[in-house]
């Protein structure tokens, strides 16, 4: 486990500027999908597909993913078939292939034109209130440095209404070797974080409004010592089944401090829910949820 942290930790901290711009978004809709490259994706705005009344999701995926993997499909299935949503995929694979270092330092350049996209959206009359920007891993804390960067970008005029990190990742953001910044709770109005591989691949610190920790944040049901993705890779599985559910009484967890205080985990959560830890159990296999 040792022996993979520090490999990805390991190598050059230098890469071109043509692999940030090389980043793409695709714009999934019921019917399809279109692809925008990074500096084109203001056209997004002009898709007849692109419903205004609609609220946003832009997600990124992590370290050495891409948005074809299983957990991205499934992701973008759930997202349709609750048809209300505009569904954006941030794919910047290239630099999520390239060394840890790479990835997590040009996080800063590829952060800024996302940024910019939901400003010139917010310029063209879509409300800021109607993004939801979230990602796992490494796209955990990409989602919160776009949410820095408009506070830069707007003088602190505008913010996210929401940010959601699912196992944000650990190395590189916390402890002694730090190398990027990590997703917080100022990020957004709302941050709502998700923990399934606390102390490994993922952060073992509260670093949200509302962080959960299903079944203490690591170790997850179901999940084979030997695999060191499975854990980590949970807690998108998880936000993908209350997507599939919304609207449902599903992934209850208690405040740690205060059992009687009550909240969802997952798309549902309530974004006036008390701040703090809240811990919840799950099942090894779908559905997760106790009910």
């Amino acid at each position: 486990m040792l022996s993979f942290i520090v490999f990805i930790i390991g190598g050059s901290c230098t890469a071109a500027a043509q692999e940030v711009y090389n980043s793409k978004i695709i714009f999934h809709y019921n019917s399809g999908n279109d692809t925008y490259g990074l500096l084109e994706a203001e056209r997004i705005l002009e898709n007849s597909n692109f419903v205004r009344t609609r609220r946003t999701v832009l997600y990124s995926h992590g370290f050495m993913a891409t948005t074809d993997d299983e957990r991205n499909t499934l992701l973008v299935d759930a997202y349709k078939n609750t048809n209300a949503y505009n569904i954006l995929l941030v794919d910047w694979r290239e630099l999520a292939a390239s060394s840890y270092p790479t990835a997590v330092l040009n996080m800063a350049k590829l952060s800024e034109e996302l940024a910019k996209l939901i400003l010139t959206a917010t310029d063209q009359g879509y409300a800021i209130t109607n993004w939801h920007v979230l990602g796992h891993s490494l796209g955990a804390h990409l989602s919160g440095i776009v949410g820095k960067r408009i506070k830069g970008l707007s003088n602190s005029s505008l913010i996210l209404s929401r940010i959601s990190g699912l196992d944000p990742a650990g190395p590189g953001f916390y402890g002694e070797e730090v190398i990027g910044q990590p997703i917080s709770k100022s990020d957004a109005a709302f941050v709502d974080i998700i923990h399934t591989d606390a102390g490994v691949l993922g952060a073992n610190v509260n670093t949200g409004t509302v962080d959960f920790w299903p079944n203490g944040g690591k170790n997850q049901p179901g999940c084979s010592f030997i695999d060191v993705v499975c854990s980590h890779s949970r807690a998108a599985y998880y936000w993908i089944e209350s997507v599939e559910n919304r609207g449902k009484v599903i992934f209850t967890a208690q405040n740690e401090l205060n059992p009687r205080i009550k909240s969802r985990m997952g798309i549902d959560c309530p974004t006036n829910t008390p701040p703090g830890r809240y811990n919840l159990s799950t099942n090894d296999t779908p559905p997760y949820s106790l009910g």
